[in-house]
């Protein structure tokens, strides 16, 4: 049983400063690409900073949350870092949680309980007591949203202290799929709705690069007026003070000089600072033009001398890549690129507009950079590096990304069915399944099943099909089938039908089968998915009705099979399906060759449905 942990070890602030403690005094204040220390000499105050301490210090602001949603490296994560000054002052405790490293798997429970036990883990008094609480809180069976036991402990951990725990969530771009994006838009709106009763006590802060006209989309547009949205502009070289005093042997001028060559950027600005100060050059001012253009030369258009400015600049790279995984087609990214390629040539041509998808694509790049009227290469370091040459070879990276990634075109085409396990055995408290009933734990991965291969398009927009037969099995006897077009009815469907008899397949599967020969279209092929938690009491018909099924068949790859085992009983005893999917490979199809169309999946262990497919049909 999951239970709630908290890390007694040293605090991620303090992590950070003993990182930091090996810099000797003569050298630059940070490395730059680091999270500033909060007292860091070389820091830049913002509006941004003043904004989000406003935030943090009015305990009457209305916003449930606020979002630091910039490009990569323009000071996000070291501008909350900088609010740590603040803290002691406004009796503030620090929560953090760094999705960076965050497991892709994650699940709807795992997300709502790691923020539980972060907050938990920045009490001062770790209560044993309050710690047995929350544990029951979470193995309550009873309950089985996570939503509600997530308030529940909220409101149980708020009792025992008298200050605001702030949560940073940073980096969501790294997580932000679309199962991840699902659970942060609820968890988000069970915020705003509970926001008045946790308003004193609890800050949350998002932050990443992430496009907030695709984070606020559909749904989520209502929380927009829930949202403090706080925006971090570059440097201006009015607010230099800071780098000349760490300049301060150079002429004075020298700072407003970078910040003219890098617009303000704060990482490029961090770099050029820090190699000039290392090289402790003294410059006349007629030399400060030609001496920057030439360390441009030597180290922004040969990163590989500064893996710092190396990794930067792969992680503009990988932005593109990854902003076409998170439109689930890389196509999608192409007008970006084109975008950029225009602006490139024809700087503060293409007008501004604040409404535009596209636009805040590319500005969550920093390649570009917005006026109120126009937009405008970010600085020239960006346009020598993310040139015309650039645009092209990331075009053919990712055709050649999204041709490999693609599934085989065989999974297109299909007539889909579901066979779901109605018998008693379903309606079980499973062990493997947090004590939840196989029933209800059911639904949820049918309808994650339905979502995706509804939504799976392939290169040419193909679809897998348009909706789902879906047939419970128990009885004797053949049962209607309903069709499916949203994964939004399964919870109606299952509510309709609870378990209940014993487990009778062949009669259903009959018809289905029946049905797929009777009403596909030619060459339209076939998958039959069957969820069961324990062998069939119809076994010996059922591998009968295979072994005829494969002798009408053309090919084993016209129709396939995919028995997915749930629930402990079948995990842990799966003798018969094992044995059944390395038997059915003897059979043969009606013109004599192998005709292997069973595979058995344990739910443990399973890959995503849409892998089952193509890995049955790549084989």
């Amino acid at each position: 049983m999951e239970e709630i942990q908290f890390n007694s070890g040293a605090s991620l602030i303090q992590d950070i400063w003993n990182n930091f403690k090996k810099f000797t005094e003569n050298s630059y204040p940070n490395l730059p690409g680091q999270i500033l220390l909060p007292n860091d000499p070389t820091y830049i105050t913002r509006q941004a900073d003043e904004q989000l301490f406003k935030f943090l210090q009015n305990s009457q602001d209305h916003s449930a949350f606020c979002c630091l949603f910039a490009p990569p490296k323009v000071g996000k994560t070291s501008l909350v870092f900088r609010m740590k000054k603040h803290f002691s002052s406004l009796k503030y405790k620090w929560g953090g949680i760094a999705f960076k490293n965050f497991s892709k798997n994650l699940s709807e429970r795992s997300f709502y309980l790691e923020i539980i036990t972060i907050i938990y883990s920045k009490l001062d008094d770790k209560d044993h007591q309050l710690l047995n609480l929350l544990n029951q809180i979470w193995q309550n069976t009873q309950e089985n949203s996570f939503e509600l036991k997530f308030i529940n402990s909220l409101q149980e951990i708020l009792k025992i202290t008298d200050k605001t725990i702030i949560i940073f969530l940073d980096n969501l771009e790294n997580v932000m799929d679309e199962e991840f994006y699902e659970y942060l838009k609820n968890f988000l709106k069970l915020l705003s709705e509970n926001h008045q009763s946790f308003l004193p006590y609890i800050k949350f802060i998002l932050a990443g690069c992430v496009n907030h006209l695709n984070f606020f989309q559909d749904d989520c547009q209502s929380l927009l007026t829930q949202a403090s949205i706080i925006e971090i502009s570059p440097f201006h070289r009015s607010q230099c003070g800071p780098l000349k005093k760490v300049l301060k042997n150079h002429p004075s001028s020298l700072a407003e000089t970078i910040i003219d060559w890098t617009q303000g950027q704060p990482f490029l600005t961090q770099i050029l600072c820090k190699i000039i100060h290392d090289q402790n050059i003294i410059l006349e001012d007629s030399e400060i033009l030609p001496q920057i253009e030439n360390l441009f030369r030597c180290y922004c258009l040969k990163p590989e001398r500064l893996p710092s400015l190396n990794s930067h600049f792969q992680q503009i790279h990988d932005y593109f890549v990854s902003l076409g995984n998170s439109h689930n087609d890389s196509n999608s990214v192409l007008p970006t690129l084109n975008l950029y390629h225009r602006i490139l040539r024809n700087p503060n041509k293409i007008k501004f507009d604040s409404e535009s998808m596209l636009q805040w694509d590319l500005l969550m790049s920093g390649l570009i950079l917005q006026s109120k009227t126009f937009l405008f290469p970010a600085n020239p370091i960006y346009q020598e590096v993310f040139n015309q040459q650039w645009i092209l070879e990331i075009k053919h990276q990712l055709n050649g990304l999204r041709r490999s990634s693609m599934p085989s075109v065989k999974i297109y085409n299909r007539k889909v069915y579901m066979l779901i396990d109605q018998s008693g055995s379903m309606a079980e408290r499973d062990p493997k399944l947090a004590n939840q009933r196989r029933w209800i734990a059911l639904r949820e991965l049918i309808q994650g099943h339905i979502f995706r291969i509804l939504e799976q398009e392939g290169m040419d927009q193909e679809k897998i099909c348009d909706e789902i037969t879906v047939a419970f099995f128990s009885p004797n006897f053949a049962r209607v089938v309903t069709q499916i077009q949203d994964d939004s009815q399964v919870a109606g469907l299952f509510k309709e039908n609870q378990p209940d008899g014993n487990t009778f397949i062949v009669p259903t599967l009959r018809t289905i089968i029946d049905d797929w020969f009777l009403t596909r279209d030619p060459d339209q092929g076939g998958f039959i998915i069957i969820y069961t938690d324990g062998e069939l009491n119809d076994k010996n018909d059922f591998e009968k009705l295979v072994h005829e099924t494969c002798k009408r068949l053309n090919s084993q790859d016209e129709l396939k099979m995919i028995i997915i085992g749930y629930g402990s009983d079948i995990i842990d005893r799966p003798t018969f399906y094992e044995n059944l999917d390395e038997n059915a490979r003897s059979n043969q199809d009606r013109n004599g060759n192998q005709c292997d169309i069973i595979v058995f999946e344990k739910f443990d262990t399973m890959p995503n449905i849409i892998e089952i497919f193509d890995k049955e049909l790549s084989s």
